[in-house]
């Protein structure tokens, strides 16, 4: 497995004391998760020099496995994340004690505007130096780059502007090659991109979508099918 030094700044991001959420939990999951994935998976992480020592970051990511999210989180180091998942998952109150516990922030991806506790929290995840992580597909695509959701990039954006601090978007790509007796998982993340505001909402999904074909190998969407 290829390895990066995190810088000591990176390392000391701020854990985010959000009520719900737990760093105990997420900390004996995470380390479970080191025990017993390498048994399953061979995986490889590469281009973590890409990932901001400060500010708030979007990790965006490709989402065809549930095995992405602890991936996902096994990649960005000993930090504390911060998950979008869509809210049809915290119905269940367990597994939303659980989802909560972990860093996740349920939304309705359809109309994210409709969640008013959730707009308030990414709020205040985005006015720290909190790492959120956000897939923007929406749901699981295998095989292949599916069309991005512009919704959850423009809300972003829009916290963007009402903070006014600036949102530094890093793509990750992830893809699993099957192997003799193992999967190889490849979770590689690419160059932080920038947007001014919500009016460049859609370039800046549009890019992101295209970073992913480029960092997973998959192929992408139809043309004129990328965004939705």
């Amino acid at each position: 497995m290829a390895r990066y030094r995190l810088s000591r700044t990176y390392l000391a991001r701020k854990i985010i004391d959000l009520v719900e959420h737990k760093p105990w939990v997420y900390r004996l999951v995470r380390l479970m998760c080191w025990t017993f994935l390498p048994l399953w998976y061979r995986i490889r992480i590469t281009g973590r020099e890409n990932l901001p020592d400060t500010g708030p970051v979007v990790i965006v990511a490709k989402h065809q496995s549930l095995f992405d999210i602890p991936l996902t989180g096994m990649a960005l180091g000993p930090v504390f994340p911060c998950y979008v998942a869509k809210h049809q998952l915290f119905v269940n109150k367990p597994l939303r004690w659980l989802i909560s516990a972990l860093g996740g922030v349920p939304l309705n991806r359809d109309r994210p505007e409709t969640h008013l506790s959730t707009f308030r929290r990414l709020r205040r995840l985005i006015r720290t130096n909190c790492l959120v992580v956000l897939y923007p597909e929406g749901t699981y695509v295998p095989g292949q780059v599916g069309p991005a959701r512009v919704g959850m990039v423009d809300l972003m954006l829009k916290f963007q502007q009402k903070s006014g601090r600036l949102l530094q978007f890093v793509p990750l790509g992830i893809r699993y090659t099957k192997l003799a007796w193992r999967t190889a998982v490849d979770l590689d993340f690419g160059l932080p991109r920038l947007a001014s505001g919500p009016n460049e909402s859609e370039e800046l999904t549009l890019a992101l979508s295209r970073d992913l074909v480029q960092l997973t190998g998959l192929p992408g969407p139809n043309p004129g099918e990328e965004l939705c």
